[in-house]
């Protein structure tokens, strides 16, 4: 909260919100008529990741450019959180859940942010939607092959350290990075309290592009994180 309140001073960017109410813009109910399945456990484990089971779309990153590509789509969306060689699991508007691709589509071409429409009987991927932003980098070997590391990702965190793990050439490569993507950078620097000066790490940080956001945090200071 306090990093996304820094990011909207910093770049004076206008937030706007899908309304969930119907008409124009508003965000698509996949399963209108579905029964509620009553109070669930706030945190669950699905394939050793701990995570949140009462998200909304909204929460987990649903928006009108998802929204637009759903209209008469058959299915319900989720997003990937994590890809395995054989499958994909996902969070939908109900909880986590587990899918598979159709014969012929190998899991590398999905990504951890991905939004998917997928059959909730078969757990068949059947759609993927169109990326907002790619996070990508050069693969390991001789080639120059990309790897797809992430999707839509909105803002991205950097993170280093008030002491000699800050270093502003790496963090320039960081930043080359969520340009190229398309996210908005945040240095997010470490140990504050090991530091005499942390401030000078952070205006290290921002003065290395217009477009960074950064703060210096103690972890041990239950008010900064």
């Amino acid at each position: 909260y306090r990093a996304e309140r820094l990011i909207r001073s910093r770049l004076e960017v206008s937030w706007q919100s899908v309304s969930p109410s119907s008409g124009p813009g508003s965000f698509r109910n996949p399963s209108p008529d579905r029964p509620s399945r009553g109070p669930q456990p706030r945190l669950m484990t699905c394939s050793g990741i701990r995570i949140l089971t009462n998200l909304s779309l909204s929460d987990l990153g649903w928006s009108a450019h998802f929204n637009i590509q759903t209209v008469d789509a058959p299915g319900e969306p989720a997003r990937i959180f994590a890809v395995a060689r054989d499958r994909l699991e996902a969070h939908g508007a109900d909880g986590p859940v587990t899918l598979f691709l159709p014969g012929g589509q190998s899991t590398g071409e999905y990504a951890v942010g991905d939004w998917v429409m997928h059959d909730p009987a078969t757990g068949r991927v059947l759609h993927l939607l169109d990326r907002q932003t790619e996070l990508r980098r050069r693969a390991a070997g001789t080639d120059a092959r990309e790897q797809l590391i992430a999707a839509n990702v909105d803002t991205l965190g950097i993170v280093t350290s008030c002491n000699a793990d800050f270093n502003d050439a790496r963090l320039e490569r960081y930043l080359a990075l969520a340009s190229s993507a398309g996210s908005l950078p945040l240095v997010i620097i470490t140990r504050a309290d090991q530091a005499d000066s942390p401030d000078d790490f952070r205006r290290r940080a921002e003065a290395l592009s217009p477009m960074v956001a950064a703060v210096a945090l103690d972890a041990h200071d239950p008010e900064q994180i």
